[in-house]
């Protein structure tokens, strides 16, 4: 399944993270009270699905929503979109 995670930000008093889906598009998470558990359910999604990338800023995850690389340059935090799993 390709999916690409987003990263964990602040939102409604809470913490949360989005993810895109290749057959059903974006999906927004759920709110989480503590931060850890953002990260820890994040993580989870990533292993139970095999996620193609795990994006640490915004900006790379809109990034590899329009088909650009992730993960590229000096972190090294996702794959590229275009490498195999």
């Amino acid at each position: 399944m390709n999916i690409i995670i987003g990263p964990v930000l602040a939102r409604d008093g809470g913490y949360a993270f989005d993810y895109w889906i290749a057959k059903d598009g974006f999906v927004c998470g759920c709110v989480y009270r503590r931060i850890e558990d953002a990260y820890y359910a994040r993580r989870a999604l990533a292993a139970a699905e095999h996620a193609d990338a795990v994006c640490e800023t915004l900006s790379e995850f809109v990034r590899g929503i329009h088909g650009g690389s992730v993960g590229g340059g000096g972190g090294g935090v996702g794959r590229s979109l275009g490498a195999a799993a």
